[in-house]
């Protein structure tokens, strides 16, 4: 087995945040639209809850593009 690589670990790991999402059915929104109502909160979360995945994906995308960790000088 070909050892793993930092690409591919962040790879699976947001393929498996990206397949723990469930598909949301139109009735289901109805129903909590109606319910978001008398709920309304404020998300103030880094991202909107996402971060994790924003961050994993960012790593991602710097390994597959082989961007240097540290910004060369001008």
């Amino acid at each position: 087995m070909a050892p793993v690589t930092p690409a591919r670990k962040a790879y699976r790991q947001l393929k498996s945040m990206i397949s723990s999402l469930k598909p949301v059915k139109p009735s289901q929104v109805a129903t909590m639209l109606e319910h978001a109502r008398c709920e309304m909160t404020v998300q103030t979360a880094e991202f909107y809850g996402w971060a994790q995945v924003a961050k994993t994906s960012a790593r991602f995308i710097s390994v597959l593009l082989d961007c240097p960790e540290i910004l060369p000088s001008t």
